[in-house]
């Protein structure tokens, strides 16, 4: 893989690694750097081997992946060129699969109804947070923007969105997307993101009880 320098992303990154020496860092960055730490193959003195960069400052960036996908909260899918995040893994636990060319959003088990602060029984919140970052500019020499793009879900599943038409290298998307409960049990369903320069696609599974 070759590393494509973003500029504006490496300013990010030694920006909030400065300031978290002050007011302490994200949790989403400790959580980053926990994984890194436990510890991993790949790290050499605070640095990543495999993309030569400053796990600190990578870290506090969040549309920054990790190449060797041990990073809890955002997955890389090689063969599109695309990250995908979610910003409340505290709901689901997010995996890729190469070979399908598909993300995974795992519930778990999770009760079906919970109480909202004033006792009233309420469905409980499954909406995802998701981000799509855009870094085919580390895998393709071509068609590194993507263009055409669309969202869909089937049936039991809603996407809040309202998508860039375009979505330039090293620019990201975000959307929301949750499932619907209409029964207890075990459940699959599907999404996808389609563009005309590639395409994913996303499960979403759990058990609701």
């Amino acid at each position: 893989m070759a590393k494509k320098i973003r500029p504006d992303r490496i300013a990010k990154g030694v920006a909030k690694a400065t300031k978290s020496l002050i007011s302490g860092s994200s949790k989403f960055t400790k959580d980053r750097l926990l994984e890194c730490q436990k510890p991993c193959e790949h790290l050499s003195n605070g640095i990543c081997v495999l993309c030569n960069c400053v796990v600190k400052a990578k870290s506090e960036v969040f549309e920054e992946y990790c190449p060797a996908n041990i990073w809890k909260d955002i997955k890389i899918l090689e063969k599109a060129g695309l990250a995908l995040a979610i910003k409340n893994p505290d709901l689901a636990t997010i995996s890729v699969n190469e070979e399908t060319n598909r993300f995974t959003l795992d519930y778990g088990k999770y009760k079906w109804k919970t109480k909202d602060e004033n006792g009233k029984e309420v469905d409980t919140d499954t909406n995802l947070k998701l981000v799509v970052v855009n870094d085919r500019g580390n895998f393709f020499t071509e068609n590194q923007d993507l263009t055409e793009i669309k969202l869909a879900a089937s049936c039991s599943c809603t996407i809040s969105s309202k998508p860039k038409k375009t979505l330039k290298e090293g620019d990201y998307l975000e959307f929301d997307i949750k499932y619907e409960a209409r029964k207890a049990g075990v459940f699959s369903k599907k999404a996808h993101f389609l563009a005309k320069e590639t395409a994913f696609f996303i499960t979403l599974k759990g058990e609701v009880i």
